[in-house]
């Protein structure tokens, strides 16, 4: 039999008794649907979760303080022991918006029944892994020397200007069957470790989830998480957004531009907007807005780059950047890669949009669909050079690399194997998004207008609600015979 209960809801914010405007508001199937998701706890197996967050965190990184620790490789190659850390900060930014997210799912215990493993997870080990990583990103800011050894620094400072790893060949001991490595910082061309927009954008957007859910009272030998995301969003927001100037510079090797993406001023609408979300503070937009607003179409010609989508996308989930019809352009632009984890990371930063919870519900079925493709004993692999894997996580970021690459893997990636740590974002975004960002108001405060349905698009509403709902509970709910 399948079981369900009723999920606990904080003081204050429990639902008022149904009046009969209520019973009418509820008549539309796509309402019905909202107000079963606010009221159902969920129970479901986690194991093919922590399955592959045990996996990242012993094949893929040393949780430490150490250089090189808590920032996870890209990719490995078991049969030839290799391993690169490639885009570790963007990497590092997606940890940390799964190490945010799961402490708010562990946190609230009983209502996510099952998530914790019978409270083998807890909270509390999770928000130390959360400081490890926050620190790993204050340590590549403040670099030292060795880092670009011909140049005349400041060094050692925290000045938001950071490279993209510390990996050293010290991190070979902690991997006994890896033999060579490769690393930005040691690539020969000392250039080519300096930060660039896509790390800054990929941080905020990890940041963001910091700054969101956790709380502001946690704390880990003395590091406030919360505060010290915030603080970290803004020095990184100072330093690229340079006085308005929105030119990323080296501020070691003479104030030089950055090698790679360092041109920040047509993305800086965006940026200014994320900024605000996470730090409350607006530096100068960069009086591009008119060029940010064209990006909230899929036919922007910028999107033939795919790099430029994500980067956009981004930075519009974290910053409510298109105003109020983010939700929507996120939605348009997620349908072309199939990157459902943007409008997702948005509904969890931003709450259930207005008027949108049918398309809402159809968001939470399209990252359903992603996550459920996971089963245990899976793997997040290539399966170049002629296979075609069950689940399309098959690239080192599925909510990054071109859809016609999920499923089937990118060219030249045969034995490559990878982090995970897109679907593990995705699989705590749709718990977050669709039920602890769920706004557990009445339907009297949506302003009920004792209206028995939603006119022309009613059908497909029911059809959405339906199958988020169908998908939901056959994820979610515990069987026993």
């Amino acid at each position: 039999m399948v079981t369900f209960w009723p999920r606990s809801i904080p003081a204050g914010r429990r639902r008022a008794p149904l009046s009969l405007c209520d019973i009418l508001w509820l008549n539309d199937p796509v309402h019905l649907a909202v107000h079963m998701l606010a009221g159902a706890a969920l129970a479901f197996d986690a194991d093919p979760y922590w399955e592959m967050r045990d996996r990242l965190t012993a094949e893929f990184m040393v949780v430490g303080a150490g250089p090189g620790h808590s920032l996870p490789a890209t990719r490995r190659v078991d049969t030839v022991g290799h391993m690169k850390w490639a885009d570790a900060t963007v990497q590092l930014g997606w940890t940390l918006g799964v190490l945010a997210t799961e402490y708010a799912l562990l946190a609230e215990g009983e209502r996510f029944e099952g998530y914790s493993q019978g409270g083998a997870r807890t909270p509390e080990d999770t928000a130390a892994e959360l400081a490890f990583a926050l620190a790993a990103l204050e340590r590549v800011d403040a670099h030292d020397q060795a880092a670009f050894p011909d140049c005349p620094g400041p060094f050692d400072v925290l000045d938001g200007f950071f490279i993209r790893d510390d990996v050293s060949e010290d991190i070979l001991e902690h991997f006994p069957d890896v033999t060579w490595l490769e690393t930005d910082f040691l690539d020969p061309d000392v250039r080519n470790k300096e930060m660039s927009q896509d790390q800054a954008i990929h941080i905020l957007l990890g940041l963001a989830l910091v700054e969101r859910w956790v709380p502001g009272d946690v704390a880990v030998d003395g590091m406030n998480l919360r505060q010290q995301a915030i603080d970290v969003a803004a020095r990184i927001g100072a330093h690229v957004s340079a006085g308005g100037e929105w030119s990323i510079t080296n501020p070691g090797c003479g104030d030089a531009e950055v090698k790679r993406g360092g041109e920040a001023l047509v993305f800086s609408t965006g940026f200014a907007a994320a900024l605000t979300q996470i730090t409350g503070s607006t530096p100068d937009d960069g009086d591009a807005a008119d060029l940010w607003a064209s990006f909230a179409s899929p036919d922007s010609p910028a999107f033939l780059n795919p790099d430029n989508q994500h980067m956009v996308m981004a930075l519009a989930a974290v910053g409510d950047a298109f105003g109020d019809t983010t939700f929507d352009a996120l939605m348009d632009l997620a349908a072309v890669h199939d990157w459902w984890a943007y409008p997702a990371a948005h509904v969890a930063l931003h709450g259930w949009p207005e008027g949108r919870d049918e398309e809402v519900l159809a968001l939470e079925a399209a990252l359903a669909e992603d996550v459920d493709e996971v089963t245990p004993g899976d793997d997040i692999a290539s399966p170049q050079p002629d296979g075609t894997a069950a689940h399309g996580y098959t690239v080192w970021n599925r909510y990054i690399r071109p859809g016609d690459e999920h499923y089937v893997g990118s060219d030249g990636t045969t034995g490559q194997r990878y982090a995970g740590v897109d679907y593990l974002l995705a699989f705590n975004l749709r718990l977050v998004a669709f039920d602890l960002a769920v706004e557990e108001e009445t339907p009297q405060e949506q302003g009920c207008g004792c209206a028995t349905g939603s006119g022309g698009g009613s059908g497909w509403a029911l059809l959405a609600g339906l199958l988020a709902l169908g998908r939901r509970y056959r994820y979610s709910a515990t069987t026993s015979t």
